[in-house]
């Protein structure tokens, strides 16, 4: 438990050094054109990204926590970024429809499945097994502030500090 709890604060003050998003583009299930960051508008973001469909639980365990932890700011978007490039294409139909299935109706303009550039996105979030999710928290200008996988449990206080980190600087420089 201790040596998850070191490699989770590595991950997230690895972040420090910030690095700006590069440009992901897809379409979300409501059928949008999606250029992410610049989708999110000056909002912080969060990505919640997975490589493969043993990562759908945890995926929504990050989700629902962050959804749950603040209240669904005006500030703050959750885009659910499944990479389906591995995914046969006689196969991605299927894919695409079980995703539909289990999205909220809340969730289908920011789920963003996305069919090439796999390998450059595992690189950056730091891949290490297909069944965690990858969480980038990106700030309202494009940089990455935070990053995190794998178990909820282990990762979730330092990417919630750090998101109340960020909003709490942005709702002070608005007033």
């Amino acid at each position: 438990m201790l040596l998850r709890c070191f490699i989770a604060l590595i991950c997230i003050s690895m972040a420090a050094c910030a690095q700006e998003l590069p440009k992901l583009q897809g379409k979300s299930l409501n059928g949008h054109l999606v250029t992410l960051p610049d989708e999110a508008n000056g909002k912080t973001e969060v990505l919640v990204i997975g490589f493969s469909r043993d990562c759908s639980a945890q995926s929504r365990a990050w989700v629902t926590r962050i959804e749950s932890d603040f209240l669904k700011r005006w500030d703050l978007v959750i885009f659910r970024v499944p990479f389906l490039e591995a995914v046969p294409r006689a196969f991605r139909g299927f894919a695409l429809r079980e995703i539909r299935k289990t999205a909220s109706s809340d969730a289908l303009d920011t789920t963003v499945p996305v069919f090439e550039g796999e390998d450059a996105w595992k690189k950056l979030v730091g891949f290490v097994r297909p069944e965690e999710a990858y969480i980038l928290v990106v700030d309202t200008t494009g940089q990455i502030r935070a990053t995190a996988h794998g178990d909820i449990n282990v990762a979730y206080a330092a990417v919630e500090a750090k998101l109340r980190d960020l909003l709490m600087d942005k709702s002070q420089r608005d007033h």
